[in-house]
C-alpha cells in the first residue's frame, strides 16, 4: 500500500467542481482512474478519510487538476469551516478567474492585493473569511477540552474516593488528551 494522503473537503470539492465542469460522470471518472465506483463517490462525497496518493494522481490526470497545487510535500494541511455566503462569494470569484480551487483562489487573493488594488478589498474580506472561520474551529476545540477536563475530573474525583492510583490514570488521561488534540490539530 502506497503513502495515503488526509482527504480535505477542499480536495473533494475541487474533484467533483471538476468532474462536473468537464461534464463527466463519477462512474466514467472512475473507470478510467481505475478506482472501484463506490470508493469514488465516497472520494468525491467526503465520506472517506485518507486516500492513497496514487489514487490521488490517478484522479488528477483524469480531471487535468494540478495535484501540486493541493498536495504540497512536507506541508501541513488544515480544514477550516467557511460560512456558506462567504463560500459562495470565493466561488464566484473562483469562476470569474478561472482558478481550480478555492485554495487558489484565496492564496491569489492575499498574494496579489499589493499590486493590483481591485483586490485589495478582496484581500481583506478573505482575510476576515480565514480569522473568522479558524476563531469558530478553536472554539469548537476549546470547548471540546474543557468538556474533556471537566469529565476527566469528575471521573478523577470518583476514582480518588474510591481508592484508586489516581496518578497514573492522570498520566494516561493526558496522554490521551495530548493525542486528540495532536490529531484533530492535523
Amino acid at each position: 500500500m502506497g503513502e495515503k494522503i488526509k482527504v480535505t473537503r477542499d480536495i473533494c470539492n475541487t474533484i467533483k467542481d471538476k468532474r462536473i465542469t468537464k461534464g463527466l460522470t463519477q462512474k466514467l471518472v472512475a473507470d478510467q482512474s481505475k478506482i472501484n465506483y463506490d470508493s469514488y463517490k465516497r472520494i468525491e462525497n467526503f465520506q472517506t478519510k485518507n486516500i492513497e496518493r496514487d489514487k490521488l494522481k490517478r484522479i488528477t490526470r483524469v480531471l487535468d487538476i494540478n495535484d501540486n497545487f493541493w498536495l504540497p510535500n512536507n506541508a501541513k494541511m488544515t480544514a477550516i469551516r467557511i460560512p456558506v455566503d462567504d463560500y459562495n462569494y470565493l466561488l464566484s470569484l473562483k469562476e470569474s478567474k478561472d482558478f481550480d480551487s478555492i485554495t487558489e483562489t484565496i492564496l491569489h487573493c492575499i498574494t496579489e492585493y499589493k499590486t493590483n488594488s481591485q483586490l485589495l478589498s478582496c484581500k481583506d474580506d478573505v482575510e476576515d473569511i480565514i480569522a473568522s472561520a479558524l476563531n469558530k474551529s478553536y472554539e469548537k476545540m476549546i470547548n471540546v477540552l474543557k468538556n474533556t477536563i471537566q469529565n476527566h475530573e469528575k471521573i478523577l474525583e470518583k476514582l480518588s474516593n474510591s481508592g484508586v492510583d489516581v496518578k497514573r490514570y492522570e498520566n494516561e488521561v493526558i496522554e490521551e488528551s495530548r493525542k486528540r488534540l495532536h490529531a484533530n490539530a492535523y
